[in-house]
């Protein structure tokens, strides 16, 4: 019974992809819509099924959306804006992060439609967006809901409006231009990166080679300035921090050769699922082509807008490269918008094949990488982390953990002392201010620079539960405030539970130790 479903189904798509037809622009719209939809339930399913906790940034994001700033520890405020909107629409949960993170790329993916049929056929543009779709930091990486995910969206209208803008330069398209470009400034300062890359094309842009131009940059350039002056006025009100962290992180502490080769490799790895795609359709194409044709090259002129698509591939790699072996310590995320416009460039090389046949192909590969990436993912997160005995954040006992967090507070305090402050690494404790009957805040590694929604008086009027991993994560000790912290608890004692979906596995060990309130009734 099995394979006649499978057959049958096999059977519909096989009719269905036989009435494409690649003339009808509004059919080939309508496939990319369904496309989209589906990649975008598909890669969402993964997150929520599959995974009994999200990635630590997803968690890290709900943290912080409690608290709408200007900036943030870590990175400029828009991205937690975007979760903080979702987790006001749909309540605070982790699938929200899995939602507004795989919508981020979805709507890219359709920034990628239109900005491909500025520069070559239907077709093409819906074989663009399929191929885009199969990298990895858009479909197995798409539900990480960080500040690289949510500037996926930003920096793809970015590259629309600017090529929209030079095209047919308008006055109100540049204004667009420099809010665009502000948002990608605020979900982080890598865009600092595009906007070198975009400089770099335009200054050899015959188009720019005017005055009128470079005015409307400069108008761009303004409102992109107005639009982030209450960050920088926060910036400089706070110390600069976003600023010093960025600079830790860049710190080189090795050898600057080996990690950008690294950083490549990353990349080459996170792009290899276009790479397959290509070389499966070679052979599709060995299979289907008649005697008298042959595989080629570029079935297509290429029009000037080419010179933008390929520098906007490859050219923030390229930049990233020669900071690496100069200046920083690159991280392999970093290079998560980095192949907005591969998919488009890819199809520079697609074989010379009737569009119909070649459009077909393209999406029974693109279906079936991103069907087999996601069984991977479904069986990676659920069978075989348990399997192998790893603790992972994929399986990591949330239920069981945050129950005991709400009985030891229960029994410590009593019901007329809610728990309100949970201080901790960031995931230990924001897991808890997730999904605790309490929903506490989180006091993040015990220092108010990383959490100054915290106030030595709340810590008085309302005490604070402090959690504690003595072996570290990441190879990191644990917080050394929050050691500090446990040297005054009135409370304490350990949290053991099996760290697996089997009783069996791995065990997770927490110290725990809590803070009383100065006195009862304060806490408000």
């Amino acid at each position: 019974m099995d394979n006649i479903k499978i057959k049958r189904q096999s059977n519909f798509l096989h009719r269905y992809l036989e009435k494409i037809d690649p003339t009808d622009s509004k059919q080939l719209t309508n496939i990319v819509y369904v496309y989209v939809a589906g990649f975008f339930l598909l890669w969402f399913s993964i997150g929520i099924f599959t995974q009994n906790a999200p990635h630590w940034d997803n968690v890290e994001a709900l943290v912080w959306s409690e608290h709408l700033q200007w900036g943030y520890f870590k990175h400029p405020p828009f991205a937690t804006w975007i979760v903080h909107f979702f987790v006001s629409v749909f309540g605070r949960s982790f699938w929200v992060t899995y939602l507004a993170a795989q919508l981020s790329v979805a709507l890219m993916l359709l920034v990628v439609w239109r900005i491909s049929l500025l520069v070559t056929t239907p077709g093409r543009a819906l074989i663009a967006v399929i191929l885009t779709s199969l990298i990895i930091y858009h479909n197995v990486w798409g539900i990480v809901a960080n500040h690289n995910t949510f500037q996926l969206l930003p920096v793809a209208l970015l590259l629309w409006g600017t090529l929209l803008a030079v095209r047919d330069p308008r006055w109100w398209r540049w204004g667009l231009v420099g809010l665009v470009a502000a948002v990608c400034l605020l979900t982080k300062y890598s865009a600092a990166i595009w906007f070198a890359v975009l400089g770099i094309w335009m200054v050899l842009e015959p188009r720019m080679h005017r005055i009128k131009p470079w005015l409307g940059v400069l108008l761009a350039v303004l409102i992109g300035l107005l639009a982030v002056a209450p960050h920088i006025e926060w910036l400089m009100r706070e110390g600069y921090q976003t600023l010093k962290y960025l600079e830790n992180q860049t710190h080189q502490k090795a050898n600057y050769f080996s990690l950008a080769g690294r950083f490549l490799l990353s990349q080459l790895g996170r792009t290899l699922p276009v790479f397959i795609a290509l070389i499966a359709l070679y052979l599709s194409c060995r299979k289907h082509v008649v005697r008298s044709q042959i595989c080629s090259l570029g079935a297509e002129l290429l029009p000037r807008e080419w010179r933008f698509i390929c520098l906007m591939t490859v050219g923030p790699l390229l930049l990233a490269l020669v900071a690496g072996m100069f200046m920083m310590n690159l991280r392999a995320n970093w290079g998560t918008t980095f192949f907005i416009l591969a998919g488009l460039c890819a199809t520079r090389w697609l074989p010379a094949l009737h569009e119909k046949l070649l459009i077909q192909t393209v999406i029974k590969i693109g279906v079936a990488i991103n069907l087999t990436l996601a069984a991977w993912m479904a069986v990676s997160n659920s069978y075989l982390v348990d399997a192998l005995g790893r603790t992972s954040r994929v399986n990591f006992p949330v239920n069981q953990y945050v129950s005991q967090i709400d009985k030891i507070w229960f029994d410590s305090m009593g019901a007329e002392q809610p728990l309100r402050i949970i201080a901790g690494e960031t995931w230990l404790a924001g897991i808890v201010s997730v999904k605790s009957t309490y929903h506490p805040s989180a006091f993040l590694y015990g220092r108010k620079i990383q959490a100054p929604w915290i106030s030595e008086q709340m810590i008085r009027d309302c005490g604070v539960l402090l959690i504690v991993d003595r072996r570290g994560t990441k190879n990191r000790p644990p917080p050394p405030a929050v050691l500090e912290m446990m040297k005054s608890a009135a409370h304490a004692g350990k949290i053991d539970i099996p760290w697996s979906r089997r009783s069996t596995g791995p065990q997770l060990s927490l110290d725990w130790g809590i803070i009383e309130p100065v006195a009862k009734g304060l806490c408000k």
